[in-house]
């Protein structure tokens, strides 16, 4: 394979402003391990994941290392849009930009006297790039988001979970780092397009849809189990599953009639047998078939179980944990993890999902202080000459 030496999008500068959740910087992170030049302008204070880390844990080392994540290889810019000195630099720094990410809300850049169609018109074609809970139109376009406002009008916010309890969000905001990528994906795009017809382009990315796209199994689940006398929002229970062994977990899917059978027979649950649908439905004695599934796993380390259920064709695979993730073989031989600087410590984070044969990603540089690059951006010669065209 080819390392190269030029990245995908070595020369393309992005300005990355805006968004308290994680899609925002996280497209932006996705377009700097291609290589891109990625500015990221902070407010005075710094950025609200900074402290926040997008998440309800008031926990400042999670906060900071998960900043650090999506910040890594940006440059760092304080600005203070609400003084009229910040609103200069900011046209300015948009006019010395290829490719513009806001997440600042609908109309928010307009009201700053800054608008889609002198950006679409600069020379240098630019991508702008919007970004909010609902799109640019239509009736929602204004309403206030949390996360799990638009999980909700969306249809993530479920009752897909054990039976008896209350109804849950997907975890770990997952439809935010979705997005970043049909963000960054959405950018590569209008990129290809500004290129071959020399006009900029606007993208009008609404979270909302991005749940919207990514629940076709969710959907085929609900009305394969109304096809079975299921009702729309009734619960269902996983009689395998991701279950405990001797020395970690495993994940065992059933997905056809004699798998279940199999099942049933290699871990000795043959009254169970012909009771599949009701067990799914909460029904009959799940309690038991729990109890006796786990007694069978706890004797069994994760490999006994993984060939075992390989060896009748059941999909059984050993399940990682924050803690056993790192050292998997296939992470071991295709080296995707690396580490990034926290205050003198080192911590692990993932690596770009991708190997490309001729443009290599950018090795992770440690994220910025708040301000650490203004001077430097603000001084250089792109902006200088974007100040004297004025």
């Amino acid at each position: 394979m080819s390392t190269g030496s030029q990245t995908a999008l070595r020369g393309v500068r992005v300005l990355e402003i805006g968004g308290d959740g994680y899609s925002v910087p996280y497209a932006g992170r996705l377009l700097a391990d291609l290589g891109a030049e990625v500015i990221l302008v902070e407010p005075p204070g710094g950025h609200p994941l900074r402290s926040s880390g997008g998440s309800f844990e008031d926990d400042p080392l999670v906060a900071r290392r998960t900043f650090s994540f999506l910040a890594a290889g940006k440059r760092s810019v304080v600005v203070d849009l609400a003084t009229p000195e910040g609103t200069g630099i900011l046209r300015r720094l948009i006019e010395s930009c290829d490719v513009v990410i806001e997440g600042l809300g609908p109309g928010v850049l307009r009201s700053l006297g800054v608008e889609d169609d002198e950006i679409r018109g600069l020379a240098h074609t630019p991508v702008l790039t919007h970004v909010s809970p609902w799109g640019h139109t239509g009736p929602y376009r204004d309403l206030p988001a949390t996360p799990i406002v638009v999980q909700a009008a969306a249809g993530w916010v479920t009752t897909r979970q054990e039976p008896g309890l209350p109804l849950v969000q997907v975890g770990g905001q997952m439809h935010e780092w979705i997005a970043g990528s049909y963000i960054a994906a959405a950018i590569m795009t209008a990129r290809a397009w500004t290129k071959k017809n020399g006009t900029g382009a606007t993208v009008d990315f609404s979270l909302f849809e991005c749940i919207h796209s990514t629940i076709p199994y969710a959907r085929l689940m609900i009305d394969t189990n109304r096809e079975l006398g299921f009702t729309a929002t009734g619960s269902a229970w996983t009689p395998f599953g991701i279950r405990p062994c001797k020395d970690g977990w495993v994940g065992i899917n059933i997905l056809t009639g004699q798998q279940w059978v199999d099942a049933c027979l290699l871990t000795g649950l043959t009254d169970f047998i012909d009771q599949q649908q009701e067990l799914i439905r909460g029904e009959g004695d799940p309690a038991t078939f729990e109890r006796l599934l786990l007694d069978w796993l706890s004797d069994r380390t994760v490999n006994e179980v993984v060939d075992l259920g390989q060896s009748l064709r059941i999909p059984v695979v050993p399940v990682a944990t924050g803690g056993t993730v790192t050292s998997s073989p296939q992470w071991v031989e295709r080296p995707f993890f690396g580490e990034l600087n926290d205050n003198g410590e080192t911590f692990t984070v993932p690596g770009p999902p991708w190997r490309l044969n001729a443009t290599p990603t950018v090795p992770r540089r440690d994220a910025d202080p708040a301000g650490e690059a203004t001077h430097a951006v603000l001084d250089e010669p792109e902006l200088t000459e974007v100040e004297n065209a004025r």
